[in-house]
């Protein structure tokens, strides 16, 4: 039996070079276990561990990618290892694959210094002055400090008007409250020059919460920042929208969700798009309703309500898992496999690219998922001590596939 590991571009077409029906798909990607890809079935991680332990059976990767090697290697496989590349399967001694190499700030920091420096010209060229200026700042501050984390997000707070069975809100034991314009402006001026990645201005709360909002929006924009805000949609109503609107049409990028929490979130969802259509600069704003897998039925029942019976192809609805914050809901927590969580840490977007997100009180943590805080990476009033530990948390053991590893 030949499996073959991941069912990317790349995995498909060795699937069609190879023309053999004892053929397996292995992916990362727990929804796909057990599901047919291209006359292939896809095999779950239990299976992919015993087929391993068969000298006759094969696992072939059609990438030389250095967290899929270091997969293959972890799982110390009986089975022979194959890389497909020009028509040849050439075999790989699991000995011969080096150690991952965790520890990469100075590779990222330099990597992204030279986007921000492009994207700095830019913003001089477009006469964007104030961004320039903030984007010049930054880049001389990262020459300096080539080997911190950067701001992925900043929780304007962690209160909620709901207590949903997806979310660990209703049980932080973190305290909570509202950022403060102080730690605030102190995040924003560490907001590196993204050109593509957003900022996210969620979290563990509700910012339409936040009596400041579209105060610090508007900063946002002033710096040149894309943003990202997810929300319930509760408090939306048409003058919200609006302004709303008027704000994201003047970044390069807004990513906007509502998430289907309930039936006013889905009619709110209605509300703001009929708005979103009227406006002009709607092509640079992602707006979508977000179906959750927990209560996916109910959704979709409430979408009928509102005779939106399309939502399984509309273009501004997504279906998403339900993950348990890193097993902080408890409902939904489950402890993966060893093998599973290290290929896990391997791949997580925050620890690979050095991501931090900035909490109400100015807390750091190296992972969104971390709703009490446990990781400790410093506090943004003392940003250059800032650090993150590249070979993970112990929430990791408990993170589901589907998010962190660009899954989703």
């Amino acid at each position: 039996m030949d499996i073959i590991i991941g069912i990317g571009q790349v995995g498909k077409i060795v699937n069609n070079r190879m023309n053999n029906d004892n053929v397996l798909f292995y992916d990362n990607d727990r929804r796909k276990w057990g599901t047919i890809v291209d006359d292939t079935r896809v095999i779950g991680l239990d299976e992919l561990l015993d087929l391993k332990e068969n000298r006759e059976n094969r696992l072939i990767i059609g990438a030389d990618n250095p967290s899929l090697l270091c997969f293959i290697k972890d799982m110390s496989p009986k089975c022979g290892v194959y890389r497909y590349e020009e028509n040849k399967f050439i075999e790989i001694s699991t000995e011969d694959i080096k150690d991952f190499e965790y520890d990469n700030a100075e590779k990222i920091g330099e990597q992204n210094l030279k986007k921000y420096i492009c994207r700095m010209e830019e913003l001089k060229k477009e006469g964007r002055e104030k961004a320039y200026q903030h984007a010049k700042a930054y880049v001389e501050f990262k020459k300096e400090n080539i080997h911190l984390p950067e701001i992925s997000s900043i929780e304007l707070t962690n209160n909620c008007n709901l207590s949903c069975p997806n979310c660990p809100n209703s049980s932080l034991t973190f305290h909570k409250g509202y950022i403060s314009d102080e730690i605030f402006e102190e995040a924003l001026k560490y907001i590196p020059p993204y050109k593509e990645d957003t900022v996210a201005v969620h979290c563990m709360g509700e910012p339409l919460l936040h009596p400041r909002l579209f105060d610090y929006l508007e900063k946002m924009v002033e710096i040149g920042a894309n943003i990202c805000m997810s929300t319930n949609g509760i408090l939306l109503d048409e003058s919200i929208d609006k302004r709303l609107l008027e704000i994201f049409s003047k970044t390069d990028k807004t990513i906007f969700y509502i998430s289907f929490h309930t039936l006013k979130s889905v009619e709110k969802w209605n509300e703001f798009l009929k708005v979103y259509e009227k406006c002009e600069c709607k092509e640079k704003i992602n707006f979508f309703g977000q179906v959750l897998e927990h209560n996916e039925e109910e959704a979709h029942r409430w979408l009928e309500e509102i005779g939106c019976f399309e939502y399984g192809t509309h273009p501004h609805i997504r279906h998403i898992t339900s993950h348990s914050w890193g097993g902080n809901v408890l409902s939904r927590r489950k402890e993966y496999e060893e093998v599973e969580i290290k290929n896990r840490i391997r791949n997580c977007y925050y620890l690979r690219q050095r991501k931090i997100a900035v909490m109400w009180d100015g807390s750091l943590r190296g992972c969104c998922f971390d709703s009490n805080a446990t990781q400790k990476c410093g506090n943004i009033m003392d940003y250059e001590k800032s650090t993150i530990d590249p070979h993970g948390y112990d929430l990791c053991r408990f993170c589901d596939p589907d998010w962190i590893t660009s899954y989703q």
